[in-house]
């Protein structure tokens, strides 16, 4: 009989259980591009996004940023027209409604299986802040008189159960990094044009997931360790007046789901548009 020792056995478990996690157990995440919600346009989007949340059940959801679009405080804005009737109470309040849908379909879910003895579903949820959110903290250093009259804390995400990640911060998890946009050069700017799904391969070797310019791309890398760069495109219908109608048809509306997720960062990318969710889960 052969006996193995307390310190033996437990590192055979550990090992084991690594052993698994890295290369036997998978996961999937979606990610929700930029969703600007946006006094004026109906949220019902983030409904039917949470009914297909319910159908997925993806252990990790990570919103690459922009939900809130914050128009009241943009600075292309300032002393023109469009600035006329600009609210910063209705920019918080269609940002907390689009939660709001957003997470219903799962709480009645929630409900349903507490009736009938079964789990809860409760996915980890990040949020990665975006330049539109950022106004808040932006419009609080350029105007002192603001600061301590608004903050990020009105958005409500934590209420919602979102972990937020600062602007530019990256998120990390199974070695996929996430961020609403990376940047490059001396300048910092964000990392963009048509070849920059592949600059994205290019930071290390791991696939990183973006936002930020509405555009889908995909490069994927295969020497070494296998990775992606995907820039996530955006989740709305309707039309932003700053660009024209032919920029924005190189927009992709949807969103992002990797599956087979494990610790090495393998994933396999799959792309929902936002014409299919509506036909299926509204």
């Amino acid at each position: 009989m052969v006996y193995f020792g307390e310190p033996i056995l437990k590192r055979l478990i550990v090992a084991s259980v690594e052993y698994i996690r890295k290369y036997i157990l998978s996961k999937t995440v979606l990610v929700i591009p930029d969703s600007h919600a946006t006094p004026g346009h109906d949220n019902d989007r983030f409904e039917w996004l949470g009914n297909l949340i319910v159908s997925v059940q993806p252990e990790l959801i990570v919103n690459i940023g922009d939900m809130a679009h914050m128009g009241s405080l943009s600075l292309f804005d300032v002393g023109k027209r469009k600035a006329e009737g600009q609210r910063y109470e209705a920019d918080i309040e269609v940002t907390v409604d689009a939660n709001e849908r957003l997470f219903a379909p799962i709480r009645d879910y929630n409900r349903r299986n507490l009736r009938a003895g079964e789990a809860p579903y409760n996915p980890r949820k990040v949020i990665t802040l975006g330049n539109h959110c950022e106004r808040i903290n932006r419009a609080t250093q350029l105007e002192p008189k603001w600061h301590g009259h608004i903050s990020m804390d009105d958005l409500q995400y934590e209420k919602f159960g979102w972990e937020v990640i600062p602007f530019l911060e990256p998120f990390v998890d199974d070695e996929i990094v996430y961020q609403h946009y990376f940047t490059a050069g001396l300048k910092d700017m964000s990392i963009s044009g048509l070849n920059a799904a592949r600059r994205l391969t290019q930071i290390d070797g791991r696939t990183h997931v973006a936002g930020h310019s509405h555009l889908l791309q995909t490069h994927r890398e295969g020497r070494g360790r296998e990775r992606w760069g995907i820039q996530v495109g955006c989740y709305f219908e309707h039309m932003e007046d700053y660009l024209s109608v032919e920029g924005q048809a190189d927009w992709w509306r949807g969103i992002v789901l990797l599956r087979e997720v494990d610790a090495t960062g393998y994933c396999e990318p799959q792309f929902i548009t936002l014409k299919t969710i509506k036909r299926n889960f509204s």
